[in-house]
């Protein structure tokens, strides 16, 4: 069975053209009503006031010719008759034109010369006799006479002293038909000109338009179909489909960003997996395999490494949650705390860590701010566990908190080992470990490349910013910002918490 085609089976091409070509009959309709009524009725008041304005004259000439010099009666002149009458119709009388004189009971008193083609005047209504005759000023009428289209018009005639009488125009609309059967023809044939003039040039104009679509549409198609370098590459332009191909070409290039991102995740996560569980793996069938020969130190040796594997395993798992989590970007619980009083005990656990480092605390609070305090803490540990690992016996760490720029900063800085250059811009990345040497001075035998990327991810959660500067050799720098609480959160924080020492060491 043969599937029924819909409007939404046609190209948009067609679509649009047949909305334009709608639109533009109906444009011309509505103006060619309007333009053939008002032209309508311009011919029918100039006909009618042209009548009218002829009748006026002959009438008052009429009234007036009994009268003497000076307006006085020529008693001795004739006196209104049925000739005077007939001379008065004769003068309005043409062609298209019949002028007939009718008393108050509808009997003809004159008529005007009769010509070949001329109009047959129609039977008038007592009813409108009387109206006339009492005073009242009827309008012109048009009406159908077999096939003739007739204007008729009732004007109150009194010549001298007489009896009133109605005067009757009757002319002819042919000729304003046929202007309006012209200007008819003239409309249809335009507007019938102008829709196919639409329709032929409307299709080929609109696909130029949606050319650029179309390439979308085949870009698209090839990116579903798993080539994820095809772009667009349309012209940069303001117009809409020049900011859909943009926003286009943008969307894919983070699609393919996340896309390897998400790849090269997977292949590193199964590869930091992997370690632990061979190291578990080899430890176990040691065991099993009786190569501690018995020996209860041995044992206790291969079970210490196992649980070291098992404990490094669930770091890096719960790492792996950790950004599972945050990257589905939870709502984060903010409350306000201060950010100096943070940074002060940080720096007292940081001490305990550090051996014979030496950790130098300067702290300008209160710094409010709002957000997860035991996320944050979770940052500042990370830096100042790093700063730890890496910094000689005998080195410095200095942790600074205060306000930069109308913002909350802590500052954590180590004169260990340092970062190479060419390992910076990716620090932050997951996985990444850098300089191997540098990985393996960590007391725990090297960190998953989890930490930094974690740390950024709870920051960009609240706001902030994280930075690095590094010199190889003589030390690295993490700055950590977050936008400070509002007044109100400000000083609740300052009635609950005093500001920390300036200075601890």
């Amino acid at each position: 069975m043969k599937k029924r085609r819909t409007w939404r089976d046609i190209s948009l091409s067609w679509r649009l053209t047949a909305l334009y070509v709608a639109i533009l009959a109906v444009v011309l309709t509505a103006l060619g009503v309007v333009l053939y009524v008002r032209v309508e009725h311009f011919l029918l008041d100039d006909t009618a006031g042209r009548l009218q304005a002829a009748a006026h004259s002959s009438v008052v000439r009429a009234a007036s010719f009994r009268r003497g010099p000076g307006g006085q009666e020529n008693p001795g002149g004739p006196s209104p008759d049925i000739n005077r009458l007939n001379g008065l119709a004769g003068e309005l009388s043409s062609r298209d034109t019949v002028a007939r004189v009718i008393s108050a009971d509808g009997a003809i008193l004159a008529s005007g010369q009769t010509f070949p083609d001329q109009p047959d005047p129609p039977v008038c209504d007592p009813n409108d006799l009387r109206r006339v005759l009492a005073g009242e000023t009827l309008p012109p009428t048009t009406i159908r006479n077999g096939s003739q289209h007739l204007l008729v018009m009732l004007l109150p005639l009194q010549v001298g002293d007489g009896t009133p009488e109605v005067l009757q125009l009757t002319t002819s609309l042919a000729a304003a038909d046929s202007l309006l059967a012209q200007l008819r023809l003239i409309l249809a044939l335009g507007a019938l000109g102008a829709v196919v003039a639409g329709a032929a040039l409307g299709v080929p104009v609109t696909r130029a338009a949606l050319r650029p679509l179309a390439r979308v549409t085949a870009t698209s198609e090839r990116i579903a179909a798993g080539d994820l370098g095809q772009r667009t590459d349309l012209p940069a332009g303001h117009d809409e489909i020049g900011r859909l191909a943009a926003a286009f070409d943008r969307m894919v290039d983070q699609l393919e960003a996340t896309l390897h991102a998400q790849r090269q995740f997977v292949a590193d996560a199964s590869h930091e997996l992997r370690t632990p569980l061979t190291s578990l793996g080899g430890l176990i069938e040691m065991v099993l395999l009786g190569a501690d020969r018995g020996d209860a130190a041995t044992t206790q040796r291969a079970l210490r490494s196992a649980h070291r594997e098992i404990e490094r395993l669930a770091r890096l798992v719960g790492d792996l949650l950790t950004l599972s989590r945050l990257d589905a970007h939870p709502p984060i619980a903010r409350r306000p705390f201060d950010l100096a009083t943070l940074a002060a005990d940080v720096g007292e656990q940081t001490r305990f860590l550090a051996g014979e480092r030496t950790v130098a605390c300067q702290v300008d609070g209160p710094l409010p701010v709002e957000g997860d305090a035991d996320r944050l803490k979770q940052v500042l540990l990370n830096l100042t566990g790093n700063a730890v690992a890496f910094t000689a016996p005998a080195g410095r760490i200095e942790i600074r908190a205060g306000r930069h720029d109308g913002r909350a900063r802590v500052v954590v800085a180590d004169n260990g080992l340092g970062i190479d250059p060419a390992d910076l811009p990716h620090l932050f990345e997951r996985f990444y470990r850098g300089d191997k040497s540098r990985a393996r001075r960590r007391d725990d035998g090297g960190g998953s490349g989890l930490g930094l990327a974690i740390a950024q991810a709870i920051l960009e959660a609240h706001a902030g910013t994280i930075a690095v500067q590094s010199t190889p050799g003589q030390g690295t720098t993490f700055t950590v910002e977050l936008p400070l609480a509002s007044a109100a959160a400000a000083s609740g924080v300052s009635a609950r918490a005093p500001a920390p020492p300036a200075t601890v060491s």
